[in-house]
Formats: structure tokens, sequence, C-alpha cells
């Protein structure tokens, strides 16, 4: 099985004054409008073993503070030199709006009133742990452009290896929880999503279910409601110092989501057992590059984003090296659940779009500030890697050197894997081999 070995001089890294805490979690601002499922609910059925169902609760309250309003791509361009001037442009205004953030600048940000929410699917076991099996409770975060149920394949592997009867443990219930600006959050939050968004918004919202929301397992067979009650704050700050009475929570995490998991283990250890972190994109800080560059910016805007069909969409994707090397079913995954219809036009469009995608591209204070909170991270959970085995996987984090040093930041109870022949959308390309490498 190859990893990476313990370097034999770690990188020595000038700080980045990580902010020493997330921003609080208040209470989330009383309503009574409720926001509906954007789309017809799924079939409950997810394997003879378990149940599926989908949720909605409030998101992190407040977000970060963003500068207001939102970036909005014209529908259609004149020329093609009109739409090279705009994306231009408008990369050169969201790197700097971002830097002028990061910097403390006065750049007339707000902490928005507005309420967001997170769509969330829960996969259930129809049935307690056998006696001397052990039941795990997974929460699952998406990589960057992607959904929650992007990860179906992988987890459906995983139940299957975890249900045969020579396995010690069994997968009780797993939560897939979305970016606000990924997937069918993404439909619900609209315009209410930040301009610039900042990734610690993501391990927050992820703290926020697992501290206020994530109910008490019971195995009555009676559903869960759409949207999901906040939990007693006896109940909640007893999580927060003593974890889960009731749970071992594993939190799987890859790319944007695995950054979002490293923050959870960061500020709150005690809520998990384990953390498996896949193709992270932590990096060490580098004062001499403050944000990551206008062309990543550049040639996310630049991403077609609309098509005729669902599968006209599937054939343009096949044209690309990236998802070219997509398990086909995972690729279906994301033709039918990455994408929505316009009812009024028939076109279907990435429920991410662009501009929300290189917001959060543009980050790289939350990626080096994990990187140098690492250690700090109590030694008693658990933290397992698995990164691409190619070249390619590790280029995100400044390559192979970078990745070797990130797996080991935290050097006791740690372990790491790399799945050969994988690139850094790993799940998406080997996701059998993921669900072996992550039991």
């Amino acid at each position: 099985m190859l990893s990476y070995s313990k370097p034999k001089q770690p990188f020595a890294i000038s700080t980045i004054n990580p902010r020493p805490q997330f921003l609080p979690l208040e209470a989330p601002p009383i309503t009574d409008v409720y926001p509906s499922l954007p789309g017809p609910p799924r079939s409950p059925v997810f394997m003879p073993t378990h149940t599926l169902s989908t949720h909605i609760i409030p998101a992190a309250f407040p977000q970060c503070p963003s500068t207001p309003g939102q970036i909005e791509m014209p529908a259609t361009f004149s020329t093609k030199e009109e739409r090279a001037v705009w994306i231009k442009k408008t990369s050169v205004e969201m790197v700097h709006e971002k830097l002028d953030l990061i910097a403390g600048k006065d750049v007339g940000q707000v902490t928005s009133s507005a309420l967001l929410w997170s769509c969330i699917n829960r996969i259930a076991r129809n049935s307690p742990p056998e006696a001397g099996k052990t039941g795990i409770t997974l929460v699952v975060t998406n990589p960057l452009g992607f959904h929650k149920e992007i990860w179906e394949e992988s987890l459906k592997h995983m139940i299957k290896l975890t249900e045969e009867p020579t396995s010690s443990i069994r997968i009780d219930e797993i939560w897939a929880i979305e970016a606000v600006c990924h997937g069918d959050s993404a439909l619900i939050n609209g315009a209410n999503i930040p301009r610039i968004i900042d990734r610690a918004d993501y391990g927050r919202d992820v703290a926020n279910m697992c501290i206020h929301y994530l109910p008490t397992r019971n195995y009555s067979g009676n559903p869960l409601s759409l949207h999901l009650p906040r939990l007693d704050t006896k109940v909640s700050s007893d999580r927060i110092k003593n974890g889960y009475k009731d749970r071992k929570l594993v939190a799987l995490g890859h790319s944007l989501g695995g950054d979002a998991i490293a923050l959870l283990a960061i500020y709150h250890p005690m809520l998990l057992s384990a953390c498996i972190l896949l193709e992270t994109t932590i990096f060490p800080h580098d004062p001499n590059i403050n944000i990551r560059g206008y062309k990543i910016v550049s040639m996310t805007l630049n991403r077609k984003s609309s098509w005729k069909s669902r599968e006209e969409a599937r054939e343009s994707f096949l044209k690309s090296p990236v998802f070219k090397a997509f398990d086909p079913a995972v690729l279906d995954a994301y033709v039918n659940y990455g994408l929505h219809e316009d009812p009024k036009t028939g076109l279907v469009h990435l429920k991410c779009k662009p501009t929300w995608e290189a917001a959060d591209f543009m980050e790289s204070r939350v990626n080096s500030e994990v990187y140098e909170l690492l250690p700090t991270v109590d030694e008693c959970l658990e933290l397992r890697w698995i990164m691409g085995g190619t070249d390619d996987a590790s280029s995100l984090v400044g390559g192979r050197e970078v990745t070797q040093n990130v797996v080991w930041r935290r050097e006791k109870n740690t372990s790491n894997v790399m799945i050969p022949d994988a690139n850094h959308l790993v799940a998406q390309e080997k996701p059998y081999e993921l669900g072996k490498f992550s039991n």
C-alpha cells in the first residue's frame, strides 16, 4: 500500500496569524418562512439495509463578512471578446476584494442578516447494529463544485463492506451536508449567497449541524421532519464539552469538504471519533503568494454552465479529461443531481454557478490557517489521509513535498494512503477503492 513517508525535515513556515476560533454560532433569527426542497423527494430506498431522506436546517448564522451583493454573469455576450473582457475584469475585482477582506481593509463589507440554509441527505440503517458490532455515524462533505450526492457510489460500497458478517462495524447513519452555494442548498439560498465566500463557513455549517441539529438516534421507523428542529441548549452545550453519548461520529471530507472537516477537528474535536481527510487543499502560508492566481478564477468563470439537456451536458463533460476519468456511476450522479432545469427556458444549468465556484477557489487564508493549526488537533482523534497517487493530484497544493508535509503535520495517531492512478478527484474516479481504504 503506497503512502507518504514522514518527512526528514518538516517545513519551516511563516505564520498566517490564524484566527483563534470560529466566528461564534448564534441562534438563527426566528422565521415563519421555511423553504421547500427545490425538486421532488427521492425514493427512500438507498440500499436494502438503508433508507434515504432529505432535510433542511439553518446554516451557520451569521456567515462571515463579505462585500455586499452578488456577481452576476450576463446571460449572453455580443462577442467572444466581450465575454473575455468581462471575465478578466471580474476576476481582477474578485481577487482584490478577497485580498482586502483578508487584510481587514474597509471595503464596505457586511455581515449579512440573511438566513441561509443547509440541505442534507440522511442515509439511515433500518435496524440497530447487531450485538458485538459497533455502529458509526458518518458526516460527509462535498468537494468544490459538487454536491451531497456525489459521494453515493463510494458510500454504497462502504455499506456493502461493513455489512459483511466479518466486519466489526456497521454504518448506522450518514449525514451528507452541502456547502451553502452547492447543490440543492445553492438553489434554496440563491441571491442570499455571499459575494465573496469565506471557506471557514463550511466548517461552521458542519459544526452547526453536529452541535445544534443532529437528532438523537432512534430506530422507531418514524420519519424525521423535513426541517429538523434545533436542539435544546443543554444538549448542544453538553456535546461541545463531552461529545456524543449515543454516537461514534466519523467525518469524511473531500477537497473543500476535507478542509471543512479539518476545521471541525481543530475547533470541536470532542464531537469526533475519527476524521478521514481526502485530497484536502491545505497548504502552508507563503507570504509572497497571498491568494490563488487570477488564472484559476478566470478559468472557473469561463466554465460552460448551461446546456439544452442533461444528455447534451453529459456529452460535453465527456469531452473533458477531468470528467472522462470519472467512474460512470459517479458521472451519472453529477448529471442527475449537479444540474437543475429552468422551467422557463428548458435549459439545464449547474447548481453551483461558476461565479460561486470561483469565489470559493480564491480562498488561501483558511487553507493555511488549517495547516498551521493541525498540530493542535487532539491526539486522541485519529486522522486518516487518503490522497491521489498521481503527480497531478498534489498540484493544487504545490506538489508532492507539500502533500507529504500536510499529511504528517499532526504526527501522532495519523496514517495516510495513496490510491494508485487517482488524481485530485479521487472519490469520483475511484469510488470503490475509496470505499475500501476508508474502512
